[in-house]
């Protein structure tokens, strides 16, 4: 079976990542980890008659599961290096081979 993680996941991470440092919401000691950063993430937003009303805007944070201690939770922290900004994950999406998006709020 064909290890998607360990070889077109780190790669991808090793290319277009940027350094931060996660803190668990837990209390759990801060470590580094890197992830591809996105701001704006897009979002459409359907209204109750099914049609498509308002488009919201979120920062992204794309890392590879195995990078976290334990799984990421809402209400934890990612202190962006680059600029020093710190963000909270608000929700998390796996995809099943390895990978999670980060759904961010500024902190």
């Amino acid at each position: 079976m064909f290890d998607f993680d360990s070889t077109v996941n780190l790669a991808v991470l090793g290319t277009f990542s940027e350094p931060g440092t996660y803190q668990p919401a837990s209390g759990a000691p801060a470590y580094a980890v890197n992830g591809i950063f996105a701001d704006p993430y897009r979002q459409q937003v359907q209204l109750e008659d099914g049609t498509v009303g308002w488009t919201t805007t979120s920062p992204s944070l794309g890392v590879r599961l195995s990078s976290f201690s334990a799984l990421p939770a809402k209400g934890d922290t990612w202190l962006r290096q680059k600029t020093g900004l710190k963000y909270r994950v608000v929700d998390r999406q796996d995809d099943g081979i390895g990978w999670t998006n980060l759904t961010l709020m500024a902190a």
